[in-house]
């Protein structure tokens, strides 16, 4: 799914984080995790790619089915 910004709207000025400022750091949290996760799944289908190529290079074992 992509990601969905917040529509923040105009800021309001009352006591603590505002409804504005918390929208903003929600968008800023959310942007943070949609990136790591891109990263992470880059990764996994890299490392996945790798063992797929490197499974051959094992030799000298036989299954084992332990059930």
């Amino acid at each position: 799914m992509a990601q969905q910004p917040i529509i923040i709207g105009t800021a309001d000025a009352k006591a603590g984080d505002t409804l504005f400022s918390g929208a903003t750091k929600i968008n800023a949290n959310t942007t943070e995790l949609y990136t790591g996760v891109a990263a992470n799944e880059a990764a996994i289908v890299a490392n996945a790619a790798a063992i797929v190529a490197n499974t051959s290079l094992i030799t000298g074992f036989t299954k084992t089915h332990w059930f």
